[in-house]
């Protein structure tokens, strides 16, 4: 994955995956000095996005995110925060023909 970084004083992080792989992105960001959200619900999610929106999504398409995704990318004040999709290979096309489309995928088997 490919996440452009900027300067960690100015970036939060919001990540909604299962428990195991958002406690190690979210360990893997805080050593790098920045800020983090993590939860493993949409309805969290959902609260923590209109609370503080972060700079950078990292969201699970089946634990929800795409539901997030819509979300930032229907908000005029929101569509610029970049998101990453973590996906099954074998839904690609499926997200792909969706109307809201996330800066970059993540392929997982």
């Amino acid at each position: 994955m490919n996440i452009p970084h900027g300067d960690s004083e100015h970036e939060t992080y919001l990540i909604l995956h299962e428990r195991h792989a958002a406690n190690l992105i979210e360990v893997s960001l805080k050593r790098q000095g920045y800020a983090v959200v993590s939860t493993f619900t949409v309805d969290r999610a959902l609260a923590a996005l209109d609370l503080h929106p972060p700079t950078k999504a990292l969201l699970d398409a089946d634990t929800g995110g795409y539901a997030i995704l819509e979300k930032i990318r229907s908000n005029p004040l929101m569509d610029s925060i970049w998101v990453a999709l973590f996906i099954r290979k074998a839904r690609r096309e499926e997200f792909e023909a969706k109307p809201y489309q996330p800066d970059q995928y993540v392929e997982y088997p």
